[in-house]
């Protein structure tokens, strides 16, 4: 049976491929046991492989070179943060049964923050800061801005008004504060601060969490230079009222860079909403309460 798809454009993932393509380009592996993961993940399908290895097939075109590029980039970062970062394991070239890159990492265990039973608010705000910090570290020789969370908060003016429009007819959240917030921060001077590296998509799906502490962070499929702003974006995602005050105390961010976080925050949940309001009501549910919690802290 095939994984239910989520984008237009997808091809037909099921075990049984997974299994065609371990048996004729990966055999070592072929014989282990195959597992559907049950994730909030939108650009991959994943099957766990044994105990130890986990496969991850992209669903549409754009996640093809994530693996090479994770490849390429993740031992460069990971000495600079304080948690365990993916490991690719074996690259998969597109054949005649399935068009893309696919790839094994090594499994990380632990639950996601988002259905873990407990996470412990007060220390993940303090991995958090250490993750953000680390990455503003990273030398960015040879890296470059990819997609839209690489360019300017002001780019995506005409795609966040969008899902407001579609969004105000449904009654998921409160369009008019939305937009109201949204066009007093994107109407800020565009940002001069200098590139980092960003995740650009540090929510709770994407933080695995073991014995109430933050132990990975995965899916850098958003991996690009850009606005440090954007990175703030997991205070509003993750943390609390409380732990959220922590996280910038740690990082001393100033006021301007703090809104923009907020902004990026705002922009990435409106645009997910009404996209995934049916199909992946985990990740719709996180941009709702993203939206709430910017709201309420700006009333």
């Amino acid at each position: 049976m095939s994984v239910p798809k989520l984008h237009h454009g997808e091809v037909d993932i099921s075990a049984a491929l997974v299994q065609q393509l371990l048996r004729q380009h990966a055999p070592d592996w072929a014989d282990l046991s195959l597992t559907h993961v049950d994730s909030a993940g939108t650009d991959h399908v994943l099957y766990r492989l044994g105990t130890d290895a986990v496969v991850r097939m992209p669903r549409i075109g754009w996640a093809d070179d994530q693996a090479a590029r994770d490849a390429t980039w993740l031992p460069v970062i990971a000495p600079y943060v304080p948690v365990t970062l993916p490991q690719p394991l074996f690259l998969g070239a597109p054949t005649s049964v399935y068009p893309w890159h696919w790839s094994i990492y090594r499994w990380l265990p632990g639950d996601d923050a988002l259905s873990a039973p407990h996470m412990d608010q007060r220390a993940a705000a303090h991995t958090l800061a250490a993750i953000v910090a680390g990455l503003r570290r990273v030398p960015t020789t040879g890296g470059s801005q990819r997609g839209s969370r690489g360019g300017t908060l002001q780019a995506r003016d005409d795609d966040t008004h969008a899902a407001l429009n579609t969004l105000a007819p449904l009654g998921l959240v409160d369009t008019r504060r939305a937009t109201q917030l949204w066009r007093q921060w994107v109407a800020e001077p565009v940002s001069t601060d200098a590139a980092v590296w960003l995740h650009s998509d540090i929510h709770g799906g994407n933080l695995l969490v073991v014995d109430g502490r933050i132990s990975a962070l995965i899916d850098f499929g958003g991996l690009t230079l850009g606005d440090p702003a954007v990175d703030l974006t997991v205070a509003w995602t993750t943390l609390s009222e409380q732990a959220r005050a922590g996280f910038a105390k740690q990082l001393g961010i100033e006021p301007a860079q703090w809104r923009r976080g907020q902004a990026w925050a705002l922009s990435i949940a409106l645009i997910q909403l009404p996209y995934y309001h049916l199909t992946n009501p985990v990740l719709a549910g996180n941009a709702r309460r993203t939206i709430h919690e910017i709201q309420l802290a700006n009333t």
